[in-house]
């Protein structure tokens, strides 16, 4: 590796006072403006409460996204798949983003088989850059898994060798990484020696960390360099890469924290051959250096400032004069700002349900969104090597392939610490365009396009045809399962094409569709709708690529964690009767609207099926159905209120108009906490459903709410599912078809122990606290309030977010 005294003394020291109207760097520079301004980087974050579940689990989440390094204004949903080792889609989510992000949370089948899943989160945009979009590596546990030996891990193993730049030239001295992983993806660590043909060592070689290493070698003319490689008491033969006979090599020293110091050497038989080479450097699709080395002059080095670079990934690349990318290599530009989050803990209880208090202070940042998740440490990866919101931003979203403990490279900015990410720049591929591409300004097809809400599209046709009609217009009523109606008319271009977005509705709605062409009116008109992508989304290439059990092996405390799960899931394990005669009780209709409509905390209380349309009101049928129950004024907005509860010999009286919150932190009115699809939601949201909307009403009375945290009692509306009732909206004749609407948001339960004393049910939550929208007070100060299970000993706190300005927010400690 040439000194950094050699390019500070001027030894060959390149002028890079280019004229920029030559034709080569004029096309490069044009190039890349140009497709920067067309092909605009969006990136995606998910902030998971933690990376292992039991099935019938929530997964909280926190999608950040973000549009060059700030929160985006450019798309306006962001999609959620959790997918199966197989590519099969689990389940899928889509969601309004605000303010470049959107919280919410993915209830885990109780059914799914324990395996590796990847949870996966982009925008349609970033779809058409895939390689780049986020996957999160998740282990989900059920029944059928076997505690075993966690340590254990198949004894046979690859290795990769990537040379610097690209590629060895015989009699030039060259870097050369390596990447050591066993089968299952996990990185080990290994020594070796290097030798030739004739069984001759050259060097010897070893990881220095999580599975890399290097070593420097000049490779002979004609010479076959072979590593044998011991790993895990295991020896194999592998065959490096062959060097070219002519060529450049280029070498890149990035320790200084001032510049990034670029070499190129050449070995070619005439000089004249490679004579000038364009070294160029771009940083986030921004040209960032530009320099031309001239061999007849030894000008072969050149130096590129870090004074005001933007922090993250580097491409260096050295071109011949006809364009063609010669070497090329990463660099990581260290700029970025470590952030800095105060945590106080006010009040710390690992005592049985204890009670805790913390705060957080983020008054330097500007308009910051936060989420939060406290976890038991004990049962969490380990601190300091997940992917978060910095590495992911910075570093993983740039870099294609598995990386492995991605948050141990920006951790800190100690020099081991960076050389072990400069050996990550060496590995790893970017590339998020073609060079040929840029330097003739052609722009790639794209795909996908920006959305800024839920569209509905197609084309207006003939019937039983495919010519379409050339003007006219289409009536759309959306009818959405949360009770949504909208109207629309959408107009018919010349070519039949009909488009109508913004759009918003929840879970599911059914589309009636009716068309009329301008020229005659009474024409039938057919409709052809297209699909949007939520619809049909069934497989995915983005799968789990390592076992994630042994991925978050922690020993005696992962040993600890899967005892919990065979604990937990035991209350639930299905179980194989052989020889047995069984005899069942068919199910009641009540029964079946439970099971199918109901999660766990609402399966008690009152359940109510409306089977008669004559009740013009909710509160019409609940006043003849419920006792104790007083609905008082008018049928549409009316008082309402419970008189008594069973157990109780004094009446409660409600005020009108009364609102509060239960002991949940949720709204209620008089007393009564409202829920629409297990939803928290105002009163007023009830007054506007029909009942033919209604699948199943559940009414809790006094201590029936506890574990939802009521006050004197609460009411649960389900709709019904599928396509709405018919007969109130006179669509006969329309076209009609399903479409997928924004996923609900669930409250995260957040048992307050205080006030519950129940102490029959052990708690055995791994997930303490959770919130995705961190509320801030007038000081920039959010209070973090909740109550300890029966087994954690310590706690680990991820705070995680990111302000208008850019500033990342990320703090991460354990409490004990």
């Amino acid at each position: 590796m040439f000194s950094i005294f050699q390019v500070l003394t001027g030894l060959f020291f390149v002028n890079t006072q280019l004229n920029y109207s030559d034709s080569l760097p004029k096309k490069i520079g044009q190039g890349l403006e140009t497709w920067s301004i067309n092909n605009p980087s969006e990136k995606v974050f998910l902030h998971t409460d933690k990376s292992s579940y039991l099935a019938g689990e929530n997964i909280w989440y926190k999608a950040y996204v973000t549009l060059e390094s700030k929160p985006s204004i450019l798309s306006k949903i962001v999609y959620i798949d959790l997918v199966d080792e197989n590519g099969k889609v689990v389940d899928k989510q889509m969601r309004p983003v605000t303010s470049g992000a959107s919280a919410g949370d993915i209830v885990i089948p109780k059914d799914l088989p324990t395996g590796n899943y990847s949870i996966n989160a982009y925008t349609l945009w970033m779809l058409n850059y895939q390689p780049f979009i986020f996957k999160k590596l998740l282990k989900i546990y059920n029944y059928d898994f076997k505690i075993t030996d966690v340590k254990k891990a198949t004894s046979d193993f690859v290795v990769d060798f990537f040379p610097e730049g690209g590629e060895m030239v015989e009699g030039l001295k060259s870097n050369v990484a390596f990447y050591a992983v066993n089968k299952k993806g996990i990185p080990l660590d290994l020594k070796g020696t290097i030798t030739d043909q004739s069984g001759k060592a050259i060097t010897v070689i070893s990881t220095t960390n999580l599975g890399y290493g290097k070593f420097e070698i000049t490779p002979a003319p004609n010479e076959i360099l072979t590593a044998t490689i011991t790993a895990n008491g295991v020896e194999k033969k592998f065959t490096l890469p062959s060097a070219n006979k002519e060529g450049i090599t280029l070498k890149v020293n990035n320790t200084n924290a001032n510049m990034v110091f670029v070499k190129v050497d050449r070995n070619v038989a005439i000089q004249s051959t490679y004579n000038n080479v364009l070294v160029v450097a771009q940083l986030h699709g921004t040209l960032a250096f530009m320099g031309m080395v001239n061999f007849a002059e030894n000008a072969t080095g050149m130096a590129i400032p870090k004074k005001n670079l933007q922090p993250g990934i580097m491409q260096i690349t050295a071109f011949d004069t006809n364009g063609n990318p010669l070497a090329e290599r990463l660099a990581f530009i260290n700029t970025f700002q470590l952030p800095d989050v105060s945590l106080h803990t006010d009040t710390v209880s690992l005592q049985t349900r204890g009670k805790n208090k913390f705060t957080v202070n983020l008054s330097n940042f500007s308009s910051p969104s936060v989420s939060i998740s406290i976890t038991d440490a004990e049962l969490s990866g380990k601190i300091g090597t997940e992917d978060n919101i910095l590495s992911n931003l910075l570093l993983t979203s740039d870099l294609k392939g598995y990386i492995h403990q991605p948050g141990y490279y920006l951790k800190n900015k100690n020099a081991a610490t960076m050389e072990h990410l400069d050996l990550l720049m060496l590995t790893h591929g970017w590339r998020r365009f073609n060079w040929e591409e840029i330097i003739n300004n052609k722009q790639g097809t794209l795909k996908y396009p920006v959305e800024s809400g839920i569209s509905i599209s197609g084309k207006a046709t003939v019937p039983v045809s495919t010519k379409t009609i050339a003007g006219g217009y289409v009536d759309i009523i959306t009818k959405g399962e949360d009770s949504t109606t909208i109207l629309s008319k959408a107009l018919v271009n010349g070519k039949g094409e009909f488009f109508v977005d913004d759009l918003n509705f929840k879970q599911k709605a059914t589309v009636y569709l009716q068309g009329t062409k301008t020229s005659n009116q009474n024409a039938n008109v057919d409709i052809i709708l297209n699909k949007n992508y939520i619809d049909t989304l069934k497989r995915s290439v983005y799968i789990p690529t390592v076992d994630a059990e042994i991925l978050n092996d922690q020993g005696s405390s992962k040993v600890k964690q899967l005892a919990l799960f065979q604990e937990e899931v035991s209350k639930n394990k299905m179980y194989t009767l052989e020889n047995v005669k069984v005899t069942t009780r068919k199910i009641s209709r009540i029964d079946s609207l439970n099971a199918n409509y109901t999660g766990s905390l609402f399966q008690t209380g009152q359940s109510l099926e409306i089977t008669s349309g004559h009740y013009l009101s909710i509160w019409q049928f609940l006043r003849e159905q419920v006792s104790g129950l007083v609905v008082e004024g008018d049928l549409i907005d009316p008082n309402v209120y419970f008189s008594r509860f069973s157990g109780l010999t004094a009446p409660t009286v409600a005020v009108e108009g009364e609102d509060g919150v239960n002991q949940a932190g949720g709204m209620e009115s008089n007393g009564i906490t409202y829920f629409l699809n297990e939803i928290n939601v105002s009163k007023d949201v009830i007054n506007t459903i029909h009942p033919t909307d209604i699948a199943l009403i559940k009414v809790f009375k006094g201590p029936e709410g506890t574990a939802l945290g009521l006050n004197e009692g609460g009411i649960a509306l389900y709709t019904k599912k599928g396509i709405p009732d018919k007969s109130r909206t006179g669509e006969k004749g329309f076209f009609k078809e399903t479409k997928i609407g924004y996923s609900v948001t669930r409250e995260f339960y957040n048992p307050n122990y205080a006030v519950i004393s129940n102490a029959t049910i052990k708690d055995n939550r791994q997930t303490l606290y959770w919130n995705g929208n961190a509320k801030l007070d007038k000081t920039g100060i959010t209070t973090i309030l909740f109550f300890n299970n029966d087994i954690t000993k310590k706690y680990k706190i991820i705070i995680q977010g990111i302000d208008k300005k850019g500033s990342i927010i990320f703090k991460e400690q354990i409490i004990e």
